[in-house]
């Protein structure tokens, strides 16, 4: 599971918020019902493009 203040990636296309999949973010906050607030940021990380709710199963972790 994830936890607030995790990178992690998007892995599919969430068209209503603009964002695409490879888009990086930052958990913000777990909910009790186990999705996530996640802000998605530009690939530099200069520029938020969404916050926005998803599923675990939209996520995966961010590896270096």
């Amino acid at each position: 599971m994830f936890a607030e203040h995790e990178v992690v990636i998007l892995v599919r296309d969430l068209p209503a918020d603009g964002l695409t999949a490879g888009t990086l973010g930052t958990i913000v906050h777990v909910y009790d019902d186990h999705t996530f607030e996640v802000e998605f940021v530009t690939a530099g990380g200069g520029r938020t493009l969404a916050v926005t709710t998803v599923d675990a199963a939209d996520l995966r972790p961010h590896t270096e």
